[in-house]
């Protein structure tokens, strides 16, 4: 996203934080056509959860730094714009010279104008917002030039440890270092490097022009401004993490699994505290945007993911699947369904084994029960369809009965185009009944069972368009002889 970028000589706003987010890796480890950053994590990209967790700072504007599929991580970013307050935008980091180099391109770029400048990975979904408070609360107090996220690990191989002053305190850092250019006495160290500092830009800024590629890697540490700010007699702080597995990485398979495992937990929490009823969290699977209001109990086997919002009183499966924008009112059973991008009002029995997708809206007091699907469709107050019916692209009214194997046929396969069903209130349709849209059946009409509707019919009339019904008076007798065996 482009911008106009304001005179680097403007005094810089001492209560604003520029953020910048490193998203250029190309996570080889995770054996993937897709960019790291945009891998799903409860069907929000790791990105996404990053960004998610920036709003209760002040933040003026986000640098994405983007590298390997750039085009597609744009595109994402740019559509993040109308959910965050604060400017989102990328920088193409091309060649990807490491850490230190990213930085650099923001840079470069002109995109860094606050005093404070908060670095975070594309790739670290669990860091909480309280967390980055802490640390921006810690940095602003200290008057540190630079600020690391830290925790201690029992396992930390493959983190940059942390190295201290010899007399241990927290409040001064000396380096951290890269554990491909660590001493064996510096892997023993169980201080480990988050990937999130937090700089006073004054100071930093012409550090980062002093970097060099003199490492295993051969690439532009930042981690290497710490040590530079420390010859510089700058102050370096560290802030500690109580939760180490919320600086979980993703560069596997394994730690994305881990993160679903991790998210799941605090949401469960969460959930509980409110007072929700967990019947079995081992089994239970709700995603970190989802919010279900008090004495509403899930059952075993439940996926909930998305934008999702549950009433109170509610009784939530065992086995319903929830995805996307999903709005459910008070008192509603859900058993044993699938529901995605769907609104439904108090009072609701939904299930067994019904389906609703596509922008279906439900009133109050609605009966939806064992396999019925329902797509793109409006239905009223106190309306029911008990069994075996597929409600595609239609309006139904209020107090309609829709009979056992009644559709709308809402398809025409020959022209591919969908077509409207209108059934006003009071309607009543037989069981085996097809509705060949486009088609309104008008207030308080019946439909006979069986019948295939092709006009649309009159208020109040009966349509029926099955064979009249006959009889062939003792033919099952006749067969009944006919095929009998001959005595020997």
């Amino acid at each position: 996203m482009s911008k106009d970028i304001k005179n680097p000589e403007q005094a810089r706003p001492s209560n604003e934080l520029d953020v910048v987010v490193l998203a250029a890796g190309k996570g080889t480890r995770l054996k993937s056509n897709t960019s790291k950053v945009l891998h799903p994590l409860f069907e929000k990209p790791l990105l996404g959860h990053v960004l998610g967790q920036l709003q209760g700072l002040p933040v003026h504007q986000v640098s994405v730094v983007v590298g390997h599929q750039h085009e597609a991580v744009t595109d994402f970013v740019n559509a993040q714009q109308v959910d965050v307050p604060f400017l989102c935008q990328t920088i193409h980091q091309s060649p990807q010279r490491g850490t230190g180099h990213a930085v650099q391109c923001v840079q470069a770029a002109g995109a860094i104008e606050s005093e404070y400048v908060l670095v975070l990975s594309g790739d670290v979904p669990l860091i909480q917002p309280k967390t980055l408070q802490t640390l921006w609360e810690q940095h602003q107090s200290s008057g540190a030039a630079v600020t690391v996220l830290g925790a201690h690990m029992d396992e930390p191989t493959g983190y940059g440890r942390l190295i201290q002053d010899q007399d241990g305190e927290r409040s001064q850092l000396r380096a951290i270092v890269e554990e491909k250019d660590a001493t064996d006495a510096q892997r023993r160290v169980t201080l480990v490097n988050s990937g999130i500092y937090l700089f006073s830009w004054s100071v930093v800024a012409p550090l980062l022009q002093q970097l060099d590629a003199n490492n295993a890697q051969g690439e532009l540490y930042l981690t290497d401004v710490v040590g530079l700010a420390v010859e510089g007699g700058h102050a370096v702080g560290v802030s500690v993490l109580d939760e180490a597995t919320h600086m979980q990485g993703v560069n596997r398979r394994q730690d994305l699994a881990q993160c679903h495992t991790v998210l799941n937990a605090l949401t469960l929490e969460r959930l509980q505290d409110g007072g929700v009823t967990i019947v079995d969290p081992t089994s239970t699977w709700i995603g970190p945007d989802v919010v279900i209001g008090s004495d509403t109990v899930i059952y075993p086997g439940c996926y909930l993911s998305g934008n999702v919002s549950i009433g109170s009183q509610c009784e939530i499966g065992p086995h319903a699947q929830f995805w996307g924008d999903v709005v459910l009112g008070d008192r509603v059973v859900v058993n044993q369904s699938v529901i995605r991008d769907s609104v439904i009002a108090h009072d609701v029995s939904i299930g067994p084994f019904a389906h609703l997708r596509n922008g279906v809206n439900v009133a109050s007091h609605v009966r939806l029960g064992n396999f019925v699907e329902v797509k793109n469709t409006s239905i009223g107050t106190r309306t029911n369809a008990a069994h075996l019916s597929y409600l595609g692209d239609a309006t139904i009214g209020d107090d309609v009965n829709m009979g056992a194997g009644s559709i709308t046929a809402n398809y025409d396969p020959v022209r591919e185009q969908k077509h409207t069903t209108v059934i006003e209130s009071g309607v009543k349709v037989g069981c085996n009944s097809v509705l060949v849209a486009p088609v309104k059946v008008q207030k308080d009409a019946c439909v006979a069972a069986g019948s295939v509707i092709t006009k649309d019919v009159e208020a109040s009339a009966l349509a029926i368009t099955r064979a009249r019904q006959s009889e062939i008076k003792g033919w099952v007798s006749r067969i009944k002889q006919a095929v009998q065996p001959v005595s020997s």
